[in-house]
């Protein structure tokens, strides 16, 4: 296979990277036993910020395959920790036969390639939406996520140990004191200063007590879980090492977009997250992780850590951000009227 330049700068736009994965295709066909040519492609995923492109690919007389290819600059080892964890995850959920993950058709991680199978189904998000005309159950499906979660990190557990917030804390002492100074500019500063507090508060409550690490997916959320009738599958492992299996949870309700966005009378529960929805869910996982307070402080993090993103836009920010900095402030109050009233 002839050398193309993957591991370069590339900044370009959509269309830039759907080209170069098209090129990308034909140079990495033959391996796998392809024709180059009369193949239809379709873009999944075209990331401009990372130079990702995730590409559907199906063939005449063959099963579609998903290629995805890294085109800036990236660390080497990165796409092999990836796929490590996604054959890893393969072997904890051996046992489970609607719990599934992609195979891995070919990869070739020094240049940041994969091919793996195509996964049929709706996101979960799109799943969750469909629900709520009646096309589906809703609960079922959510509660099938929580399984999902649940057997990763408890076929991965490694060991028990006290918890450490200050790990996370000095980071969040650092860009508060940066964020008054004016060093920062960070959008509604005064509400962000307020979940600075309220993370040392929560710190406080959950030092020391008993948390577990574990595998975990990394960026457990509804648009990398793929449902359909009789199996759940998830995608894009990100997973590094060992974690808390907290961190998928606290991910998996605040990267959502507005499938947890209230409706209705509906009752409301943690972080004012629909009620319904979060005993679905940790029906699924065997666990009622909201009444931890390790799990609400690593909510918080994960909070702060959305709204850090939201630092770099320059106050101009775009209609889903904005929906976005609303949901973390309406979560924030929950947070707060539920520490007033213990």
């Amino acid at each position: 296979m002839k050398q193309i330049e993957i591991n370069r700068p590339l900044v370009a736009g959509p269309s830039v990277l759907e080209g170069a994965a098209s090129l990308l295709w034909q140079d990495v066909a033959s391996e796998i036993g392809w024709p180059a040519q009369a193949c239809s492609m379709r873009a999944l995923k075209l990331d401009p910020t990372r130079s990702v492109a995730v590409v559907k690919v199906t063939g005449a007389d063959t099963k579609a395959v998903v290629l995805k290819g890294e085109f800036g600059r990236y660390r080497p080892d990165r796409l092999a920790r990836d796929l490590e964890a996604l054959e890893r995850a393969r072997t904890v959920l051996a046992p489970f036969s609607d719990l599934v993950v992609p195979e891995i058709l070919w990869s070739d991680p020094a240049r940041g390639v994969s091919i793996q199978s195509f996964v049929p189904g709706d996101s979960g998000r799109k799943a969750l939406a469909w629900a709520r005309f009646g096309l589906g159950d809703r609960r079922d499906i959510l509660r099938r996520c929580g399984r999902y979660a649940a057997a990763l990190h408890r076929g991965g557990m490694d060991q028990t140990g006290g918890f450490r917030p200050g790990r996370f804390l000095g980071k969040v002492s650092e860009r508060a004191a940066k964020v008054r100074e004016g060093a920062v500019a960070m959008p509604r500063p005064k509400r962000f200063l307020g979940l600075c507090a309220y993370l040392h508060r929560a710190g406080r409550r959950c030092r020391s007590a008993p948390a577990q690490l574990c595998r975990t997916h990394g960026d457990f959320h509804l648009l990398n879980l793929i449902v359909t009738d009789d199996r759940l599958t998830a995608i894009d492992f990100r997973s590094r090492g060992r974690d808390h299996g907290y961190r998928d949870l606290a991910r998996f309700w605040l990267n959502a977009g507005d499938a947890f966005d209230p409706t209705g009378s509906e009752a409301l529960g943690f972080a004012g997250l629909p009620l319904a929805d979060l005993q679905a869910f940790e029906e699924g996982y065997g666990r009622r992780a909201h009444e931890d307070p390790v799990f609400v402080f690593l909510f918080a993090v994960q909070m702060y850590g959305e709204w850090c993103k939201l630092a770099g836009t320059g106050g101009k920010l775009r209609p889903d951000q904005r929906q976005q900095l609303n949901r973390l402030t309406s979560r924030l109050d929950a947070l707060q009227a539920a520490e007033r009233l213990e």
